[in-house]
């Protein structure tokens, strides 16, 4: 695939400063946060034209913007003025505004699946909070670490983790969203300055994107491991099946099984991922189901799941498998 055209331009006018941008589910719009002209512009892809302004205000300073999953709203993090706001895409009007105090410093933001709450990672207060849309409210926070600086922040797909991008602290944060709690925390090194950050559809890995250190890394969320074939395991034929029992999870499910010729799986090992390989199947209590990138059920966790090999596996063979958690 070639990416060496520009095959469009909006142009925006002189001293817009656009910082952040999303676009809705028919791809048919764009939505621009203009950090300096203080407003978000609508912006129609089939021939990059401004299609429609919202007038925040002055020094409202808005950084980034998400959409809802019904294309009606927009929300902005205006890092200025302390202060998320939902705009009404009908007509590019402000609707509903979050009070976030002062010195908060909004930067990122992200909804969840069922446009219920929105997330902003306030740079300055150094805080992740959750906002009610129904009524603009904060209505939980995380308190992250002093000097951590967090800007970039997203969310899975089950709305159980959000995933912060800290600048200065050099790390990648996990909070549960249930309780607003870190859980984890994925160090990336010094002088690396993440922004950015977005996960991918199957849950597995969050992608950052590190300013001072000029690179884009992958980061693995969570494997548990959750079953080791015997020590004696024996060669199978192709068809052949390796059946194991899944953790009973309060999420989808994600499996990577590994294969390999010594016990310490260092030697000829090949690795299957249930949501990007096929061979994969999961009972659900009557029959057999395809296991692919939506992952296993919460509800049918705690059942058994299958490989099956599409080739020989010659000479004895250790196998391992393990779960999303």
């Amino acid at each position: 695939m070639s990416m060496a055209n520009v095959t469009g331009t909006a142009d925006l006018g002189a001293s817009h400063s656009p910082s952040g941008v999303c676009i809705d589910s028919a791809d048919a719009y764009l939505y621009v946060a203009n950090n300096t002209a203080n407003n978000v512009e609508q912006i129609r892809i089939s021939d990059m034209a401004v299609t429609g302004t919202c007038s925040l205000g002055a020094s409202h300073g808005p950084y980034n913007t998400c959409i809802d999953s019904n294309d009606a709203y927009v929300y902005v993090a205006n890092y200025t003025a302390d202060t998320v706001e939902q705009i009404r895409l009908s007509d590019m009007t402000v609707t509903g505004t979050c009070s976030l105090g002062a010195s908060h410093g909004p930067y990122g933001v992200c909804i969840d699946s069922n446009n219920a709450y929105v997330y902003v990672a306030n740079f300055t207060a150094n805080t992740v909070e959750q906002i009610r849309i129904s009524d603009m409210t904060v209505t939980a926070t995380a308190d992250l670490a002093a000097r951590c600086d967090p800007r970039g922040v997203c969310i899975d797909s089950t709305d159980t983790y959000l995933y912060v991008a800290n600048t200065y602290a050099n790390t990648v944060g996990q909070i549960g969203v249930s309780d607003m709690t870190v859980t984890g925390t994925c160090s990336l090194g010094a002088s690396h300055g993440p922004y950015g950050v977005c996960i991918d559809s199957a849950d597995a890995y969050v992608y950052v994107a590190n300013y001072t250190a000029n690179t884009v890394e992958q980061v693995l969320i969570s494997w548990s491991l959750i079953w080791v074939s015997p020590a004696d395991t024996a060669s199978a034929a192709a068809g052949d099946a390796l059946v194991w029992t899944s953790h009973v999870a309060t999420k989808r499910a994600h499996f990577k099984l590994q294969i390999a010729s010594d016990s310490g799986f260092s030697s000829g090992l090949s690795t299957y991922y249930s949501y990007a390989d096929s061979g994969f199947e999961y009972w659900d209590g009557a029959a057999w189901q395809t296991l692919g990138a939506a992952g296993m059920p919460a509800a049918k966790t705690g059942n058994n799941v299958r490989y099956t090999a599409t080739s020989g596996l010659s000479g004895t063979k250790y196998r391992r498998v393990a779960q999303t958690l």
